[in-house]
């Protein structure tokens, strides 16, 4: 028997469509760099099926320059999200981001002043290096106090640990209602960066998430994942345990802040 016309049509039709290879949703995800006359525009991205989250920022270390991903989509190789920004007085404005993927870049339009495009690409993680042999454990931490009440709109700020060009500098905003905003140290980098999301506040306890989307050994072992950060707060000392999400014994991490830090 013959195929037939309607048939063939159907075939060509899904010929054309299986020749197409679709572009790896989960490809995007973790940081990504735009070179514009000379300076960094970095964005971390967070894929979840087709959803896509993250923060953006050129000046990392300063708090009034970290955007927020929101409502992003992936649709085939486009792309698209708004970009969230606080202005003076701490009010969100909202800039709509749309791109096209490829399989070595991302170029967005509405990112830069004037709708100049930033052309992004993978922002490759370093080699990790050797541990220091004979290191001695720090002394126990000690608060100088009891933990204090807490509110969203008292977390809001920077936050530092440590000193140096090494410092962790957490940047929190309030935004619907939860803390966002970015963890980063060194902030020249975006593999030592991590978008804050779904931060709560609980009595004397805050809880935040940390993004993790790119290399490095745990993901290498897991896949994507979040930590969790649970702190309290004492005389501006922000004592924070983390471990991975779901997994308490994973990533272990204690760390001390200090903040919020006057502008």
């Amino acid at each position: 028997m013959q195929p037939s016309r309607k048939m063939l049509g159907s075939i060509a039709s899904l010929l054309l469509l299986t020749a197409v290879p679709a572009f790896p949703q989960a490809g995007i995800r973790g940081p990504w760099i735009a070179d514009v006359n000379g300076t960094h525009h970095i964005y971390v991205f967070k894929v979840k099926g087709d959803t896509v989250t993250g923060t953006y920022c050129s000046r990392c270390d300063e708090i009034d320059d970290i955007s927020i991903i929101r409502n992003g989509r992936i649709a085939g190789d486009r792309l698209s999200f708004s970009l969230l920004s606080t202005e003076d007085g701490g009010r969100w404005r909202e800039r709509k981001v749309e791109g096209s993927i490829t399989s070595g870049s991302i170029v967005l339009r509405g990112a830069g002043s004037g709708n100049a495009e930033h052309r992004l690409v993978r922002g490759e993680r370093p080699p990790r290096p050797a541990a220091a042999v004979g290191a001695s454990a720090p002394a126990p931490y000690v608060a100088p106090g009891t933990p204090e009440r807490l509110t969203l709109e008292a977390m809001a700020g920077t936050w530092i640990s440590g000193t140096g060009p090494r410092a962790q500098i957490a940047m929190l905003k309030v935004l619907d209602g939860k803390l966002v905003g970015l963890i980063c140290g060194p902030c020249d980098a975006p593999w030592v960066m991590a978008p804050i999301e779904d931060g709560t506040v609980e009595a004397d306890r805050v809880t935040l998430y940390t993004v993790h989307e790119d290399g490095g050994g745990l993901f290498e072992r897991i896949g994507p994942y979040r930590n969790q950060l649970i702190g309290t707060l004492s005389k501006h000392q922000l004592r924070i345990n983390a471990h991975v999400d779901g997994k308490p014994e994973e990533n272990l991490i204690d760390l001390t802040f200090i903040g919020p830090v006057a502008k």
